[in-house]
Parts: structure tokens; sequence; C-alpha cells
């Protein structure tokens, strides 16, 4: 990688590769890893079929949130789901409302018992383990009536 100030840049003296100017300029190598795909997706169903635009709210390990929709969008690889991508190992939070066309009845997090949406939302927490192996899937199934 280089960086250069760009008023320092000079594109007509020989030896000056892609503009930049040695003195001015600093240079660093670095690799970069294949990165690894790991992922919370959120579905939710009603009568067996997958629903698209619906709204999950995802709280990472730092305590930032994001909302993400229920989609149909293979260029994101997501295939009916709220995807929450590039996720780092540790504690997730996912929580759910009773949207319109969706009373959430349950909620089943990747490994655990379903949580019972008896106030019309529902919480849970997603253990993320550090992965060095393969991409990774955390699926979450929000069951709608």
């Amino acid at each position: 990688m280089w960086v250069s100030p760009t008023n320092l840049l000079d594109c007509s003296a020989p030896g000056n590769k892609n503009c930049f100017v040695p003195r001015y300029s600093k240079t660093d190598n670095f690799k970069v890893r294949n990165p690894l795909i790991v992922e919370i997706d959120g579905r939710f169903w009603k009568n067996g079929t997958a629903m698209d635009g619906y709204a999950a709210l995802w709280t990472d390990t730092n305590g930032a949130t994001n909302i993400k929709y229920s989609e149909y969008n293979p260029a994101v690889l997501a295939f009916h789901e709220a995807h929450f991508e590039a996720v780092e190992a540790g504690t997730h939070g996912i929580r759910v409302d009773s949207q319109p066309g969706c009373t959430i009845t349950s909620v089943q997090p990747p490994s655990g018992k379903a949580v019972n949406a008896n106030r019309g939302w529902a919480s849970i927490n997603v253990a993320v383990a550090a992965h060095t192996e393969g991409d990774h899937t955390y699926f979450v199934d929000v069951t709608c009536s």
C-alpha cells in the first residue's frame, strides 16, 4: 500500500510509479486473509412460509444496534432472512416485535429452547463462537400467527 498527499503526486517524473513520489510517500505491506463469513440470519415463518419485510433488531457485543428486514436478496446472501453479517465472537442480542401481518408466538434461537412472545415481543441471545475454519450461519427462527 502506498499513501501520499495528493498535492505532492507527480506523474511526469520517470520512476514515480503510479504518480507517487517516494520521498513524500509512506509504504507498508500486509497480508489480507480470506475472511470467513459468520452471520446471524433471522427468518420469519407463518404457516410454514418464509415472509419478507419483517424487522429484527440486532445488538452486537459492544452494545451497538442495527435493524434489518427479512428479504430475498441473493446478492447479499439473504434468502428470506434479516441478515446480520460479519458478526464477531461473543454474545449478540436479537429482539423481534409483533408487526402487521406477524403476531409473534415464539422465537427459536440457534441453540436452546424456544422463547414465547407472550408480550408481543421476544428477545434472545446468540452465542457466536470464534470460527477459524469454514463459514457459519446462526439461524433465529421467528414463528408468526
